[in-house]
């Protein structure tokens, strides 16, 4: 009964009917056509590069490096005037000089020292008696390209070397296993030998000391006295 109601009542308005599917349709049409055309569509926006902060800080340096200019001489295998960048090293510089001799010692040398225009590097030998004064290689040049050191830093790199000379007539046997080549027994040994034979009356007395010969005492003649 509904059924019949439903179609006769269709019939009388399939006309309403018709034009309300041909406005879905074409309601429906033109949100696909939108959709489709705003999405082929895109936006160019002006692309923004924030630098980190440690990428700006390189740049800054990079633009900032300085050429200067130092000599190095000595126990060096190519000594001379190099051209180098601020900011370098000692140890940049002994590379650039083609490493050290066979003779080098760089105790007294400050290997990561920074390094300035008119730097002079003096590389020791150990071969050779610097008179205990140690080398901080801060010379520079004067106006007279006079290699100079004020006779103050002399007197002050003499007194703190002597403080800093390990006396090996009153020394323990930790103050002697500080010494370069001195162990524990070679430390015992020379207290042995002083307690037997009394006091050294020179360094050079301590290669009497059983274990300790010419080798031993190059290594350590510069770091102690009587």
């Amino acid at each position: 009964m509904c059924l019949e109601r439903f179609k006769l009542f269709f019939y009388e308005h399939q006309k309403y009917f018709m034009y309300g599917f041909l406005l879905l349709f074409a309601c429906l049409s033109f949100i696909f056509i939108y959709v489709r055309f705003t999405s082929d569509v895109k936006t160019v926006e002006p692309e923004v590069i924030a630098l980190s902060d440690d990428e700006e800080k390189e740049e800054i340096i990079t633009e900032a490096v300085e050429t200067i200019f130092i000599d190095i001489k000595g126990e060096i295998k190519y000594p001379g005037v190099y051209e180098m960048q601020l900011g370098d090293r000692v140890i940049d510089a002994v590379q650039m000089a083609g490493g050290f001799t066979d003779e080098a010692t760089t105790d007294n040398v400050n290997l990561s020292k920074r390094l300035k225009d008119e730097t002079v590097i003096i590389i020791p030998s150990y071969l050779k008696n610097y008179d205990n004064i140690t080398i901080k290689n801060d010379y520079e040049i004067d106006s007279n390209d006079d290699i100079v050191q004020s006779e103050e830093t002399e007197n002050d790199e003499k007194i703190e070397s002597s403080s800093n000379l390990i006396n090996i007539n009153t020394a323990s046997v930790v103050e002697l296993m500080s010494l370069d080549g001195i162990g524990e027994s070679k430390a015992k040994a020379i207290i042995e030998y002083r307690d037997i034979n009394g006091d050294f009356e020179n360094i050079l007395d301590i290669k009497n000391v059983s274990g300790i010969g010419e080798s031993i005492y190059e290594k350590i003649k510069d770091y102690i006295t009587v």
